[in-house]
């Protein structure tokens, strides 16, 4: 009985105790992490690009170069699919945890 309390407070119950399927769910969600950062980043950058171009076609007075299904596209598709095919790092586990408190958006992205 106190195992079936101890899993229904738990955040995560581990069903295989082997240390290789532990490292394995600790690279993956690195690699999760990291992607997520990284697509955070480029949907930052494309943000900016297009408000750019579009106040710039505003003032120049010339048409808008990109219609709101292409916009969509750069922001909804593109990143989707970068974070779904890109491997992690070989050496993602060499890294030290990252703090909790830690923010997904970090200084380095607006550079």
């Amino acid at each position: 009985q106190g195992t079936e309390v101890a899993k229904d407070a738990s955040d995560m119950i581990i069903t295989d105790v082997s240390f290789c399927s532990i490292v394995a769910a600790v690279e993956k969600g690195r690699a999760i992490y990291t992607g997520i950062q990284k697509c955070v980043a480029f949907i930052i950058s494309v943000h900016i690009a297009d408000v750019m171009q579009i106040l710039v076609c505003i003032v120049a007075g010339i048409p808008v170069m990109r219609t709101p299904l292409q916009i969509l596209f750069l922001v909804l598709v593109t990143p989707s699919i970068a974070l779904g095919m890109e491997p992690g790092e070989k050496s993602i586990l060499k890294e030290k945890p990252r703090p909790q408190s830690q923010p997904v958006v970090l200084g380095w992205m607006w550079c």
